[in-house]
């Protein structure tokens, strides 16, 4: 897949494009329905298929203070767009420049750009100045411009939209399960390992503590069973999130016992997949106790991995 990160002179060499248009900030099955026909219908017509979108959310520019945290990385979102078999990604920085754009500014600035011969779009889509374009001023401009148009309507699952402001509240709540089914894949997160005060080794649950990129949304506080992907390979354990309330640690943490593992993983990059919430963070009155729950912690999650 080949990757824009800023336009120039080649990227306007661009032709016929079949365009998914989008922010694209999470992936899920509406995003899918979308990119996916893209792809296939430019497959059809000959063109490359491209998918358009921004390398920030806009909001971080227009509205930095209410910006919605992150549900996917960069790494995993360009891996993602490969595997679904997008020919060229587009992921521009959002700018007041381009906000102020009207309709007509951003039609004629994608006639000149890339030339498409389709654009597709979720049903909900707007774009231009205050969003005043939308999916039938869009179909005004594709037959101005003789370029067709296809409108994917939402999608729905388990009774719940999929969209990435549903996606961040159930991940917010700890529903990773919900959120999953929205996702259309598990929950994940792209981490580096580092060192922790080794308090879990010490009980015999050691862990590794993640850090994450500051603006990825973690789950909401508690213990959940996880799939970790490590050079390939998948490993099973249980993360908990949030402060130690039995040590009285009050930096949030976001820490990782991996089950039949043995080997050093500081310094190093990690994914971890969260399969099922298990349980509140809770406050035990001795060590003792902390080790009798995780014990039982651990029989909960490997019955959850088990039925993932």
């Amino acid at each position: 897949m080949r990757i824009i990160n800023e336009l120039d002179a080649q990227s306007g060499s661009i032709r016929q494009a079949t365009i998914a248009l989008g922010t694209f900030d999470g992936l899920h099955l509406g995003h899918q329905s979308i990119i996916k026909t893209a792809v296939e219908l430019a497959k059809t017509i000959g063109g490359p298929s491209l998918v358009f979108t921004f390398s920030s959310h806009p909001a971080q520019t227009l509205d930095p203070l209410n910006c919605p945290p992150m549900l996917l990385s960069q790494p995993d979102k360009e891996a993602l767009l490969s595997e679904w078999g997008v020919d060229i990604l587009c992921q521009v920085p959002f700018s007041t420049d381009f906000s102020r754009l009207t309709p007509e500014e951003f039609i004629s600035f994608l006639i000149r750009q890339f030339s498409p011969a389709a654009v597709v779009v979720g049903s909900n889509y707007t774009y231009g100045r205050f969003g005043a374009g939308n999916q039938d001023t869009l179909r005004q401009a594709g037959e101005q411009n003789h370029f067709r148009v296809v409108v994917k309507e939402l999608v729905v699952q388990d009774g719940r939209t999929a969209s990435s402001t549903a996606i961040r509240e159930l991940v917010k709540l700890g529903d990773v399960r919900g959120a999953a089914h929205l996702l259309g894949r598990k929950y994940h997160l792209l981490g580096v390992v580092i060192n922790g005060d080794g308090r879990g080794r010490q009980l015999g649950f050691p862990t590794a503590n993640i850090q994450v990129p500051e603006r990825l949304l973690l789950p909401g506080d508690g213990v959940y069973a996880v799939n970790l992907i490590i050079d390939g390979r998948r490993i099973d354990g249980m993360a908990s999130i949030g402060c130690n309330p039995t040590f009285r640690v009050d930096q949030r943490r976001f820490e990782i016992h991996l089950f039949d593992w043995q080997e050093d993983l500081y310094g190093r990059q990690i994914t971890i997949q969260f399969v099922a919430r298990l349980r509140d963070m809770i406050r035990f009155s001795s060590a003792e106790r902390l080790v009798a729950q995780l014990e039982a912690d651990r029989r909960a999650a490997q019955a959850a991995l088990s039925i993932q």
